[in-house]
């Protein structure tokens, strides 16, 4: 899973250098929670959600943060108090589900699931 740590330091010119140029078409893959918006969404072609049970997402939170029992403890909090609530109204805003092409089911086992609306 990705996290800013694996990227390393990013230089003063900040995250541009990961951006690598290319000479004809390519893909971009964009990941995030909230970006089924329209100020986004004419600009995406293929729009694939991922879909988990909130306690799947604290404990992947948790793991992917949460080194010491400190930081476990305030992740759960900033998932329960922020993340999760901004999450479902967004969701109750935006209706994601509505835009995607295709939803993904994420399972505790690791594996995946297409669900057809």
């Amino acid at each position: 899973q990705w996290h800013p740590r694996h990227l390393g330091s990013p230089d003063a010119a900040g995250p541009k250098t990961w951006i690598r140029p290319t000479s004809g078409p390519a893909v971009l893959l964009l990941e995030g929670v909230m970006l089924f918006r329209p100020p986004v969404q004419p600009f995406l072609h293929l729009c694939i959600r991922i879909d988990a049970d909130e306690d799947l997402l604290i404990r992947r939170g948790v793991a992917r943060d949460g080194q010491t029992q400190q930081e476990q403890t305030a992740v759960r909090h900033a998932f329960c108090s922020r993340y999760l609530p901004g999450q479902q109204r967004y969701i109750d805003q935006y209706k994601p589900h509505t835009l995607a092409h295709h939803t993904l089911r994420a399972h505790e086992d690791g594996s995946w699931e297409r669900i057809v609306a």
